[in-house]
């Protein structure tokens, strides 16, 4: 996997909300797994993309708003 470790999925990486998209259901991935990858990345040299901070500056602001 291009250098990256074995991912490790947590307990609560779906959310317990269903949400439904033009009559498609699925559980969307928790913010915390989200921001937890990219954290990864950081822990094994991997440079973060611009996006990637984004994604992290995204990610936590909805983990502060939210409680999970």
């Amino acid at each position: 996997m291009n250098g990256l470790p074995q991912w490790i999925w947590r307990s609560d990486c779906l959310l317990s909300k269903t949400f439904i998209l033009k009559e498609i259901s699925a559980h969307a991935l928790n913010p915390k797994q989200l921001l937890e990858e990219k954290e990864v990345y950081e822990q094994i040299g991997r440079t973060l993309r611009q996006k990637d901070e984004e994604s992290k500056k995204i990610s936590q602001q909805i983990i502060d708003k939210t409680l999970f």
